[in-house]
This record gives structure tokens, sequence and C-alpha cells, in this order.
């Protein structure tokens, strides 16, 4: 595998991050001081898709930067669709810096990807984190159950872009026409992988 992402299970705003790029693996305890790892990779597989197959805008305004953040320092994947494919950048900063900061000079690794590759790879990881713990014990984790308020503006994971994206990479075509019970099913499945 070129390409894979492992999102550990959450306990009070902490989670083992790595990814693997070929034979490497980099490493970091994501902190709520920052999104939880999934939100903004799923973010980028959805949108890229869009950007790749859709409506395409220009590469340079199309880079999704998905930060996950260690006290200090982390981890940075950058991604942005490059002809036809997408082009994958890594950065590694092991605490050198201050705190919400990864250093431009921590890149560690390049490389492109086939869109579906990116797609799965985000997709294998948010489908072992939801079965392992359910969207709610993902946002009891992150944020802890007292953090329920009315006060609290923005969700952990997000479900939406979940789904949509295993219509994409089970379906290879966006999602039409699609209704509960077709999300029902989907998250079935990703049930019965916890069971497996």
């Amino acid at each position: 595998m070129k390409f894979e992402i492992i999102t550990g299970p959450v306990e009070y705003g902490w989670c083992d991050f790595s990814v693997r790029v070929g034979g490497n693996v980099w490493s970091c305890q994501a902190s709520y001081v920052g999104e939880y790892p999934l939100d903004p990779l799923l973010h980028s597989a959805v949108n890229l898709h869009n950007h790749l197959f859709i409506d395409p805008i220009p590469e340079e305004n199309a880079v999704c930067e998905s930060r996950i953040l260690d006290e200090p320092g982390g981890i940075l994947i950058e991604a942005r669709p490059e002809e036809g494919a997408v082009a994958v950048r890594v950065f590694h900063d092991p605490g050198n810096n201050e705190l919400n900061q990864i250093a431009d000079d921590s890149l560690v690794a390049t490389l492109e990807l086939d869109y579906w590759e990116y797609a799965s790879a985000i997709a294998n990881d948010a489908r072992r984190a939801v079965a392992r713990q359910g969207f709610v014990g993902l946002r009891n984790g992150w944020e802890g159950p007292e953090h329920w308020g009315f006060d609290f503006e923005y969700g952990i994971f997000p479900v939406e872009q979940f789904l949509y994206l295993l219509h994409l990479v089970r379906d290879r075509q966006p999602p039409v026409n699609r209704c509960l019970s077709d999300e029902i099913l989907l998250l079935q499945q990703v049930a019965n992988e916890r069971e497996a």
C-alpha cells in the first residue's frame, strides 16, 4: 500500500495518528487543540473529487490541508489535484516549533496517487473509527460529554461527508437520489466490520 491513514481510539481529547507512505510511517498524538484528524481529511477527499471530476478549479486554489496537531508539532497532509491525480505532501514536525505550527522545512514525503487510492485510504480509516467508537463515542472522546451544551457550534466528525465518501468509493460516482435506508445499509456494513 502506497498511502495509509491510521487513527487510533479517541480518549480525553487525544488519539494516536499515523500516516504511512510506502515503508515509512510518521506518527503523533493528535490533540484537542486542533480538529479531530478525520474531519479535515474527509472534507479533503470529498472536495478533491469535486475539483478533479466535476468542477475543476486552478490547482493552486484547490489545496486541501489537514493539520493534525500534537502539543507541540504534529503532521500536515497537503493534497491537491494535479493532472487527474492527487499530489500529496506530508510534513512531520516532532515538536521543534511553537504550538499549532508545523514548520515548512519538515517535509518528509511527496507522492502522487490515483484519486481513488487517496479517497479509499481516508474512507477505510473513517470506517474503522466509526465501527470502533460510533459517532457519539467519537464526540465524547474528543470533547467530553460535558460539552454537549447549546454553545457548541461544530461537530467532531462530518457525518455527511463520511456517507458521501463511502458512496463515492463504493460506486465510483457521486450519490444521487439516495435515501435514509441507503445510508442505514452503509452504516450497517460499517457496524458489521466491527463484529468481524
